[in-house]
């Protein structure tokens, strides 16, 4: 194992920095910022099976997000500053289990200059740290006996999180989401988005516990190039979909409280496509490029 003291600034500050930070297989030398690098369905079928959540952000999403936590940051290192430059990916993978969400980072960096930069990052408030590599994991603890840990793998991309388990399940890909057709579905319908900001994918649902139709998954998709939000819920059938809007609508008639979830779907006069329930916002004029 090597090890390096460094420090950690409590989870935001880690948020804000370690986010940033990724081992990639085509490490471009000498870039000063990093590239787009726009997503893939190729870039998260190996993430594991068991994912019921997947949340994308384009680079320029990310280092605006990453700005707004800096600001926050006193006496940021340089170096900081110059890793979240090169911010290229963003993904944040959750089950629903009760444990954290786990990043997956994307960018120009290997991982000696990550852990090199670390002490000067983390070391704000706490100086009594250390970072320990053992082989494809980098463990970063205090000394108070919190842990976190960075998996690197060689696809290109570093995983953050505080279960080292969750993180070398990651990493070994003994699963992989080409066998879950619903979060498939789900990107596939995501695709047909030109030039998205921000868009989620979930496999879950409490629509589908309210109305007592089964739900494959709903998805959110902001688009600066469309200039639009855009949220699906997908079902088995067209059907269903249209079964699913009458149900609501009959909720809505009734003289109890109604969910407000369901209030929001009918007020955006939802369509239905295919298998699909769409409520689309256009952006208003002068409003945020990523409303």
């Amino acid at each position: 194992m090597n090890r390096c003291g460094i420090s950690i600034h409590g989870c935001a500050l880690i948020a804000a920095a370690c986010l940033s930070f990724v081992a990639a297989d085509a490490v471009r030398a000498g870039a000063d910022r990093g590239q787009e690098r726009g997503w893939s369905v190729e870039d998260v079928l190996c993430f594991p099976a068991d994912s019921e959540m997947i949340q994308w952000m384009a680079r320029e999403f990310d280092m605006e997000m990453m700005g707004w936590k800096m600001s926050y940051t006193k006496g940021s290192p340089a170096c900081n500053r110059d890793l979240i430059a090169k911010i290229e990916s963003h993904y944040e993978v959750s089950r629903f289990k009760g444990d954290a969400h786990i990043d997956v980072l994307w960018g120009g960096f290997d991982r000696a200059a990550v852990e090199k930069c670390l002490p000067a990052i983390l070391g704000l408030e706490e100086p009594r740290v250390t970072c320990a590599r053992d082989g494809s994991i980098t463990e970063v603890s205090t000394q108070t006996g919190t842990k976190r840990y960075l998996g690197w793998s060689q696809r290109g991309f570093f995983v953050w999180h505080e279960d080292r388990k969750r993180v070398q399940d990651f990493l070994s890909e003994k699963t992989s989401l080409r066998t879950n057709e619903d979060m498939l579905a789900l990107l596939e319908r995501i695709g047909r988005t030109p030039s998205p900001v921000l868009w989620i994918a979930s496999t879950f649902h409490p629509l589908e516990e309210k109305i007592g139709i089964q739900l494959r998954g709903s998805t959110f998709v902001a688009s600066k190039a469309a200039g639009k939000r855009e949220t699906t819920y997908l079902f088995e059938s067209e059907a269903r979909a249209r079964a699913a809007i009458a149900v609501m609508r009959e909720k809505a008639k009734g003289k109890g409280p109604v969910e407000p979830f369901i209030q929001e779907i009918l007020s955006v006069e939802p369509t239905v496509e295919g298998e699909s329930i769409v409520l689309e916002v256009q952006r208003a004029p002068g409003g945020s490029k990523f409303d």
